[in-house]
């Protein structure tokens, strides 16, 4: 067992469980009771024989960090063995009690289910015995007390010196400036943070009290340093006050201290950390959006042919992009109205002279296009879809057309569906111009529409299935067999 797995993520059994009084509920089901006494919990069966008993044990770190663990102990035989504590998203923020029923149940050796109390389980856990977690986070409260020695070692070793402003100084010479502030939040409390800026002031970190926002997971950061290339470091607040001035601050030196021992020298060395954070950053992005056009409904670069406003059948490479892949939210892909994604297919050609060509085509003017594999797609003007219309009219478009799938076709009778949304299906029949969404409105409102669009006194709606392919392909045949003639 290793460090990680007090950070493991649990298991979601997906059973329904609750705390009342001292009972403990698995799918409306009580199953066990529980009973606290200064977070020492015992767990009985519900004739109140104690079973086990589980303790909440914690390591506070010189950092200011602190993890905690359980202490699980037979009832029957005072044998111990210990488990994770995991942060679990069924427990909750207002005591351990939740969440400790949660991990019990959650865990893959689950103590409780449905049927009770494990106590064979509980026998062969507290029998055999497990790596102590408690001597792995003893381990690491000493790896960090040495760590944060080493880095005051360090420091004063490269003979690091601050000043009363902040200048951060090397054997007498420049190397970057720290600075303070204090603000209050809601409630008047004060929060101090600071910030290491390098020889050409270029900003190496950000330390804050209490506040900031770490871009790796979104978590707030709490007496935590930020450094630019996005790593996070954990440095308790030592006494502050705000007369001090930054030569005599404790915190400033570790703060300094703690980017020296991890490899940030300050001086000129910022230049070629973002230049790498830029390249990595770069790579990452690159790789995030090849990933995401990959798991897209999107056309890029595949081989078909078109068939233009005009009939002719013109091949080359087919790209089309029905749905947003911007990692970003904030930047551009040269797509900013959402109401203009699967309304335009490109083709890249060979002309006459040899060159290659883009031409873009529109789903309003009936466009089809193919895909080598046999894949069609219509540009068809469609009703029966309140929200499509509601948002060209938003976009001023008034373009109520879109490029739909083909799934079924047979003497210009058609299934569509959405490219994007695979139950969004629409049925189009060789009289209408236009296509019907069969399953964007109320039961009612669509045996509205399919009276109106098929205008045949013999239909019965109630007979027919419109929200499956092969429904749908039924409507059509019963239509074209006893209505269209």
């Amino acid at each position: 067992m290793t460090i990680a797995l007090v950070l493991i993520s649990v298991v979601n059994h997906a059973q329904n469980f609750k705390v009342k009084g001292s009972k403990i509920v698995i799918d409306d089901q009580a199953i066990a009771l529980i009973d606290n006494k200064k977070a020492l919990y015992t767990i009985s069966s519900l004739d109140k024989t104690p079973k086990m008993t589980v303790e909440v044990k914690q390591v506070v770190y010189d950092n200011g960090a602190f993890d905690y663990w359980y202490e699980i102990t037979d009832a029957a035989t005072n044998k111990k063995t210990e488990i994770p504590y995991v942060k679990s998203p069924n427990g909750s923020s207002f005591g351990y009690e939740k969440n400790l029923v949660a991990n019990l149940i959650e865990s893959p050796r689950p103590l409780l289910s449905a049927q009770g109390i494990n106590e064979s389980l509980l026998k062969e856990m507290t029998e055999t015995g497990t790596t102590k977690i408690s001597e792995e986070l003893e381990l690491k409260k000493r790896k960090i007390t040495e760590d944060y020695n080493n880095a005051i070692a360090l420091y004063n070793k490269d003979k690091i010196a601050i000043d009363g402003v902040g200048n951060i100084l090397k054997n007498n010479v420049l190397v970057g400036k720290i600075s303070r502030r204090s603000t209050k939040d809601q409630i008047e409390s004060t929060h101090v943070d600071y910030t290491v800026f390098d020889f050409n002031n270029i900003k190496v970190g950000e330390y804050y009290q209490q506040g900031g926002l770490n871009p790796n997971n979104n978590s707030y950061l709490i007496q935590e340093l930020l450094t630019i290339d996005r790593k996070v470091f954990k440095i308790k607040l030592v006494g502050y006050s705000a007369a001090f001035p930054l030569s005599k601050d404790q915190n400033a030196v570790n703060i300094v201290a703690t980017l020296l021992y991890n490899g940030y020298e300050l001086g000129e060395q910022m230049k070629g950390v973002i230049q790498e954070q830029r390249m990595e950053d770069a790579q990452q992005t690159g790789k995030a959006l090849d990933e995401a056009k990959s798991n897209s409904k999107n056309i890029y670069d595949v081989s078909g042919y078109l068939i233009d406003e005009k009939g002719q059948k013109r091949e080359g490479t087919l790209n089309a992009l029905f749905e947003d892949v911007t990692i970003n939210k904030n930047s551009s892909n040269g797509i900013t109205d959402i109401t203009t994604y699967g309304k335009t297919v490109t083709l890249t050609y060979t002309n006459e002279k040899g060159k290659s060509k883009n031409e873009s085509f529109k789903s309003k003017n009936g466009i089809r296009f193919c895909l080598n594999s046999g894949e069609c797609y219509l540009g068809l003007k469609t009703i029966g879809n309140t929200m499509a219309t509601a948002g060209s009219l938003n976009s001023l478009s008034f373009d109520f057309s879109s490029f739909y799938k083909i799934l079924y076709e047979k003497d210009g009778y058609m299934v569509l569906v959405d490219p994007v949304l695979s139950s969004d299906f629409i049925i189009k029949i060789p009289t209408q111009e236009k296509g019907l969404y069969t399953n964007k409105s109320s039961n009612d409102k669509l045996k509205k529409n399919v009276i109106e669009y098929l205008k045949c006194d013999s239909f019965v709606f109630e007979n027919y299935n419109f929200k499956t392919l092969e429904g749908l392909i039924k409507v059509l045949g019963d239509y074209e067999n006893n209505c269209s003639k």
